[in-house]
């Protein structure tokens, strides 16, 4: 559970990169430390970074602005046209 916890802590890490290169060194180096027993758990996290990549990496230049706000105001717009069916 420990080296599940640091990876996790590792990859937030990334994220205090300067460059989109050199977050993407840091993935890259990130990726290549996940123990053999791991790398199950983790798959899910490296397919989403390799296919969503150069978006991913967009944060990194100029603003560091992510769409999570938008990503938030939609799930909290569809909660409510699910919870108000019937009305």
């Amino acid at each position: 559970m420990k080296a599940a916890d640091d990876l996790k802590e590792r990859l937030y890490a990334i994220y205090d990169a300067t460059t989109p290169e050199e977050a993407w060194g840091e993935y890259l180096h990130w990726e290549s430390s996940i123990p053999k027993d791991l790398i199950k758990p983790f798959r899910v996290i490296k397919t989403t970074f390799r296919n969503w990549r150069p978006y991913i990496l967009n944060y990194f230049d100029d603003q560091r602005v992510t769409n999570a706000f938008t990503e938030s105001f939609n799930a909290k717009v569809r909660a409510a046209y699910r919870n108000g069916r019937g009305y």
